[in-house]
């Protein structure tokens, strides 16, 4: 990946409180915040107005991932026309850190890396116009699962952690450690996000439908499904 692609990124993100208000900024005109949840063969999409408006967010038809995390063409040119029919002011991406250490692990390399290609201008113009979309809105980083350092390092950057045994007969490392963050969905992460920075509006607002939370409908089809039905266009 390109040093200025990664430039990029660390430019667009932003802290939390920015996109909240962006949001708050935007919430008479429209505005959206869409949240995103990368995973090893797809990035799931969720969109939601401000929970003040009392509608409920939206699945979007997720994104497949191609080889060591690429996206294709088609595929940026999707998230391209989302940001602009959706009216996204902000974006919120899922940032699983490690349980027990809240620590950057594999799972977050992960999705730092397809965020790199997303916004690579150099190989792509529809990563330029994604970044030149993304440009005056914030980007941040999520943690909807809230991991903590039950083992804070001491002054020295001692920690317990590092030389704790573990009690397990098996070790997976590929299920507790690579994908950790496979039962995080989009849905969840702007839910927790917005119940964060809005708890009094989020506590009142009606619970979304079964299907809605399921991933139901046309916006929660299967990966053969979005397949047949060719193309995805956001619409407005």
């Amino acid at each position: 990946m390109s040093v200025a692609s990664a430039r990029n990124l660390l430019r667009m993100i932003t802290p939390p409180s920015k996109v909240a208000n962006a949001l708050d900024w935007r919430k008479h005109t429209g505005g959206a915040i869409l949240s995103l949840d990368i995973h090893k063969d797809s990035i799931g999409l969720a969109v939601a107005a401000h929970p003040t408006i009392q509608e409920n967010a939206t699945v979007l038809n997720s994104i497949p991932l191609q080889r060591r995390g690429k996206v294709s063409e088609e595929d940026k040119e999707y998230l391209a026309d989302i940001i602009k029919t959706k009216k996204v002011c902000g974006v919120v991406i899922s940032w699983p850190l490690q349980e027990g250490t809240a620590k950057m692990g594999h799972a977050a390399g992960r999705v730092f890396h397809t965020l790199e290609d997303l916004v690579n201008e150099e190989q792509s113009e529809s990563s330029a116009e994604i970044v030149s979309l993304l440009r005056l809105k914030p980007l941040c980083l999520w943690d909807s699962e809230h991991a903590e350092n039950n083992e804070p390092e001491d002054n020295w950057g001692r920690s317990p952690a590092y030389c704790r045994t573990s009690s397990k007969r098996e070790y997976r490392a590929s299920e507790e450690q690579y994908n950790q963050d496979e039962n995080v969905v989009a849905m969840d992460v702007l839910e927790d996000f917005r119940h964060a920075f809005w708890p009094d509006a989020v506590a009142s607002k009606p619970p979304a439908p079964a299907a809605a939370r399921a991933g139901g409908g046309v916006s929660g089809a299967t990966k053969e499904q979005q397949q047949e039905q060719g193309p995805k266009v956001a619409m407005a």
